[in-house]
């Protein structure tokens, strides 16, 4: 296998590890950003509404992007706006910036979901076995890292402001490194005949994305709420709530 393979596995395992680390701390600090604005409980479902819309809207143009200009390019770009995107929530004054923020979260996730796992395609189809699933666990890992980070900064009061800003920056850093590390532009389309920018998915793959919805509505609860459900339904400390989510990321 030549060395470009390799190093661009491991680009990839690097930014799905990084993608993990950043849902898991915004996860794992939601009931701190909650308490900030003293929202309602209605109040914080309309704005998590609002994170999945964004991702909604933002999927298949960050499909038409990496068909267009290459998966490469498309991760880059998605990368850095998830980082960005990951602290605006924590920062926002009022409820009225929040919900653009999630928008903007929501965008920033959504579109990185849909590059890194098409360059992860090209990746494996170079590669001497199937590899995607490991992708998929360095999401787990990072996730559980992530939430794992935010219980140990709970615990010690850190500003949710502060421990967001901090994890985006160094995420953001690390993850622009490895991206040079990625195939080049091209790599999606070597011996392929370009198809159709944005298509309707074919029948066959009704009953796939059907599984997939129901996976997501159970994994966006179980990250949404359930560590604001252990603050303060259950009465827990936050450090304690954190756990909540690292618990669902290691299983």
């Amino acid at each position: 296998m030549a060395p470009g393979i390799r190093a661009a596995r491991a680009a990839v395992t690097v930014i799905f590890l990084l993608n993990g680390l950043l849902l898991g701390s915004w996860a794992a600090r939601i009931p701190a950003i909650k308490e900030r604005l003293d929202l309602g409980e209605a109040a914080l479902g309309f704005a998590l509404g609002l994170v999945a819309l964004g991702a909604l809207v933002a999927m298949p143009v960050s499909g038409w992007m990496s068909a267009r200009g290459g998966s490469r390019r498309t991760t880059r770009f998605a990368f850095v706006l998830c980082c960005v995107a990951l602290a605006l929530p924590a920062l926002a004054p009022s409820y009225a910036l929040l919900l653009p923020a999630a928008v903007l979260l929501g965008a920033g996730n959504g579109s990185l979901d849909v590059a890194m796992n098409a360059h992860g395609v090209a990746v494996e189809r170079r590669h001497e076995s199937p590899i995607l699933s490991s992708f998929h666990a360095a999401f787990s890992c990072g996730a559980l890292l992530g939430a794992g980070g935010s219980a140990l900064a709970a615990s010690a009061d850190v500003d949710v402001r502060w421990h967001l800003l901090c994890v985006a920056g160094a995420a953001l850093i690390v993850g622009l490194v490895a991206c040079r590390s990625l195939l080049p532009a091209d790599a999606d389309h070597a011996g392929e005949e370009a198809g159709p920018l944005l298509a309707w998915p074919p029948r066959a793959l009704w009953a796939v994305g059907a599984i997939g919805f129901c996976a997501l509505v159970a994994e966006g609860a179980t990250s949404d709420w359930s560590a604001v459900y252990v603050r303060e339904s259950l009465g827990a400390s936050a450090g304690v709530a954190a756990l909540a989510c690292a618990a669902f990321s290691a299983t």
